[in-house]
């Protein structure tokens, strides 16, 4: 099974769980991890913390069958786009490809609120994202 890695910020995860309520306001999106405290930026415990629950944010939302078709949630994952040039792909105002490379490359359906079927791209999607969050909590 091929991995890829995308570092993203904090806020970036803001702007993602943002864009996952207006496209899906029936539903209720996860909390996020609390903002840092003034002075424990760089504290050891406090990164542990965050990132345990930032991981506990993605794994809630790939257990939801409605997120794994979105865009907006696919690019966060698989591309180093900024979350400005995400939503300028998702809503047509720039072109985006990812490389064709392996077998979990991205697919962008259209955005219709249906999941596409679980034994296609999108669940070995989920297989991957489960799996890469479980051998990052240890």
């Amino acid at each position: 099974m091929s991995r890829s890695m995308v570092r993203r910020r904090y806020s970036e995860f803001v702007i993602l769980r943002s864009i996952l309520q207006e496209q899906h306001p029936s539903l209720s999106v996860p909390r996020l991890p609390g903002r840092t405290l003034l002075g424990k930026r760089f504290d050891q415990r406090f990164i542990q913390d965050r990132c345990s629950g930032l991981h506990s944010f993605l794994k809630a939302i790939v257990e939801q069958p409605v997120y794994l078709s979105n865009k907006s949630l696919h690019l966060f994952l698989q591309s180093s786009l900024t979350m400005e040039q995400v939503q300028n792909v998702v809503n047509g105002c720039e072109s985006f490809e990812l490389p064709h490379n392996n077998s979990s490359s991205l697919l962008l359906y259209p955005v219709d609120n249906k999941a596409p079927n679980e034994d296609g791209r999108v669940g070995i999607l989920k297989r991957e994202i489960c799996s890469s969050l479980a051998t990052c909590a240890e």
